[in-house]
């Protein structure tokens, strides 16, 4: 049984890729969280010393500073990822989109997934993959020990006539969570 999922290279495929960005941040995202936390609890006690009208401890204004500049490097840094990470999807978009025949595609077998697009082929057995996830739209795979999606898939991808064997598929190979 082989099972494919094919996918064009326009809007919907940089909106998957950019909510597979959006996915695979959630760690930077919630360590620049950490750190407002961190600025805000620093701001507190700051504030609560000057109103009683104490002098500000070194060690509190001193954290306080080093938690807004990493904060600030934090967000500079997911910022600039983002914007590189979109100018090179646009630029794939536009190199592919004139080719009709340009396609990503996911086959899935009884032994194994293959990806391919116009530029790789790669083709990883079913223990490669720890679990899929459904995140919106899409569901991800994910390879053995990584936080990250390795492979994603749209839902509007998949003919409605494919959805019950694929999924039945899928199911019978890795846990699906959710």
């Amino acid at each position: 049984m082989e099972l494919k999922v094919s996918g064009k290279y326009n809007d919907t495929y940089l909106e998957e890729c950019l909510t597979l960005w959006k996915f695979s941040s959630k760690a930077a995202f919630s360590s620049a969280k950490t750190c407002s936390i961190c600025c805000l609890a620093f701001l507190t006690f700051g504030l609560l010393y000057y109103l009683r009208g104490k002098s500000i401890p070194l060690f509190i204004s001193s954290f306080g500073i080093a938690c807004f500049l990493l904060l600030c490097i934090q967000l500079l840094n997911i910022y600039d990822l983002k914007k590189i990470t979109k100018k090179n999807l646009l630029a794939k978009i536009d190199k592919h989109r004139s080719n009709p025949s340009a396609l990503r595609e996911l086959l899935f077998t009884e032994v194994c997934v293959k990806y391919s697009d116009p530029e790789m082929m790669i083709e990883l057995k079913w223990t490669a993959f720890s679990h899929c996830q459904e995140y919106g739209n899409y569901i991800f795979f994910f390879l053995n020990e990584s936080k990250n999606p390795a492979l994603s898939m749209d839902h509007k991808n998949i003919p409605e006539s494919m959805k019950q064997e694929l999924f039945g598929l899928i199911n019978s190979k890795i846990l699906m969570r959710n």
